[in-house]
């Protein structure tokens, strides 16, 4: 074929070629040009950064024939630069451990190395992937590089150096290669346009130096694959998330704004629109994700710098830090978590905006509204109560970071002045029991019914000690969120600030011991208690199940 992928075109055959990583080119270069190079590298770092590249132009240096005249570089004109380059000696020796893992093809490499090199200065090993190989065959290729013959240089590359064992770290000289920076990669891009003759705007190179994620090979495998999909017209960075399946950075910005602003249905709204225009899910929440932690970095960092890389003038920045003057980091935080979960679960959703959908109405929270929702004939929600618009004595709207403050306030305005509220009976309590239960059910189907079960024992410290018959009862009704529910409507029905303790023990009178009368709920929830101990009724009980034949 003739045609050749631009990164291997344009791959460096000099040191001063390679995209950043300055501090090993120097180390390597000084090494080279003062003939003090090491019998064993081991470079760490990304895809895509250069490792194996370096790695070649070591082996193109060490067996040139004019490298003393040239600070170290290699020459490219004698006759080992030409075999090496080439790739017809077989005095270079690359190994994929990727496929080569076990101690049989190590042991054909120690075989290798004993003998001098064919036409070259050196034999030079590069093994990629190294941390692949299995622990015999590191530890057959221990002894190796400890007391390596005078002819032999190993080159070992890896993107997870913590699966390389200690031994053979301490045997090589380590160096760890960096992301490329979006700046350095739009330069590098650049430059290989003009020699392709590519026609693309800057601002679809910036789009291509993000997906890269500070990888050059990545760069120029998409540059290739635009070029050729655009071929003689004008590319724009719209034709390139088109080709690409990504979102538009503004559209992107105006969901995040739309979600921290407490707008649930315009929000979900722009989720099915994202998905509808064709953006491939899995690259919508990374989008997202990118997104957010530019608005992370903003709520967080008082004066934001290059190092950062969040893409924004200073205008736009200072736009951006207007807008979320009242966002606290720690809701981001939560949203961002939200959106990791659900970008973990698109893999198996059938519905492919269903992660995000519900990542959306998770952050906003809406069942936790301590007032009711109010709603028109039509079931619809007109009060739009979502946590980033609860009421408060002071200005009756607040944002989503005062969630907290505004759950106290509604405590307060319940309790009065005091703090201790209306002092609530475990009589009226009993009387009103029923009618608890069927609210709590009415919320949560599943406590509701195993609240049916229970027994409401007594009042202590302005906390309902509620008796469950087993302890994996108490531990359902003891989590935050059914505690929350319970506590809820024990303030709508009985008008009074009451928390909620769980305890195991009877639910009925005759095994309490202290002479209270009955079960206190309605017949219907009394014959659903099993006083014998029955779990198949219980179960029955708390999912809504029957038995049939």
């Amino acid at each position: 074929m003739s045609y050749i992928a631009l990164y291997r075109k344009y791959r460096p055959r000099k040191f001063a070629e390679v995209v950043s990583q300055d501090h090993v080119k120097t180390t390597l270069l000084n090494a080279l040009s003062k003939s003090k190079v090491a019998h064993a590298y081991l470079f760490c770092g990304p895809r895509g950064v250069g490792k194996t590249t370096i790695g070649r132009l070591l082996a193109h240096a060490v067996n040139c024939e004019n490298i003393n005249k040239h600070q170290g570089e290699p020459c490219g004109k004698c006759d080992s630069c030409k075999q090496v380059e080439s790739g017809k000696t077989i005095d270079l020796i690359e190994i994929d451990a990727a496929s080569n893992r076990g101690i049989d093809e190590i042991r054909e490499l120690k075989e290798k190395v004993k003998y001098t090199p064919t036409n070259l200065k050196y034999l030079v090993f590069i093994i990629d992937e190294v941390h692949m190989l299995t622990i015999e065959a590191f530890n057959a290729l221990l002894k190796t590089l400890e007391e390596p013959p005078a002819h032999a240089i190993f080159v070992l590359a890896t993107t997870d150096p913590q699966k390389v064992p200690p031994t053979i770290l301490s045997r090589c000289q380590r160096f760890d290669f960096k992301r490329i920076s979006r700046s350095e990669l739009v330069e590098h891009l650049t430059g290989i346009v003009k020699k392709e003759k590519i026609k693309i705007a800057p601002e679809a190179l910036e789009v291509i130096a993000g997906q890269a994620d500070g990888s050059s090979r990545d760069a120029l495998s998409i540059l290739g694959q635009v070029a050729v999909a655009y071929e003689g017209q004008n590319i724009t960075a719209d034709n390139l998330r088109t080709l690409l399946g990504l979102t538009n950075v503004e559209q992107i910005n105006d969901f995040i704004l739309t979600v921290l602003q407490g707008d649930l249905a315009q929000s979900l709204r722009l989720v099915n629109d994202f998905i509808n225009d064709g953006y491939a899910p899995h690259q919508l929440a990374e989008d997202i994700l990118n997104g957010l932690r530019r608005v992370l970095l903003i709520c967080s960092v008082e004066r934001l710098t290059d190092s950062f890389e969040i893409d924004l003038s200073d205008k736009e920045l200072a736009d951006w830090q207007s807008k979320l003057a009242d966002v606290s980091p720690r809701t981001v935080i939560k949203l961002i978590n939200l959106v990791l979960a659900a970008k973990h679960n698109q893999k198996y959703a059938q519905i492919p905006q269903l992660p995000l959908e519900m990542a959306v109405i998770s952050f906003l929270d809406l069942d936790d509204n301590v007032g009711e929702k109010e709603t028109d004939g039509s079931g619809r929600n007109t009060a739009n109560k979502t946590t980033a618009q609860k009421t408060t004595n002071s200005d009756n709207k607040i944002s989503i970071i005062d969630k907290k403050e505004a759950k106290k306030s509604l405590t307060k305005s319940i309790q009065g002045d005091g703090g201790n509220g209306k002092a609530v009976s475990l009589a009226v309590l009993h009387q009103r029991w029923p009618n608890i239960l069927n609210k709590i059910q009415a919320k949560n189907f599943s406590l509701g019914s195993l609240l049916k079960s229970s027994r409401p024992d007594k009042i202590e410290d302005n906390k309902l000690v509620l008796v469950c018959q087993y302890e994996f009862h108490r531990e359902f009704v003891q989590k935050k969120e059914n505690q929350l529910v319970i506590e809820n409507c024990l303030r709508q029905e009985c008008e009074a600030e009451v928390g909620v303790h769980c305890v195991v023990g009877p639910v009925t009178a005759e095994g309490n011991g202290n002479g209270r009368t009955k079960s206190l709920a309605s017949s219907e929830s009394t014959a659903a208690n099993s006083s014998d101990g029955n779990l198949v009724k219980d179960a029955l009980n708390i999912l809504g199940g029957e038995v049939t034949n």
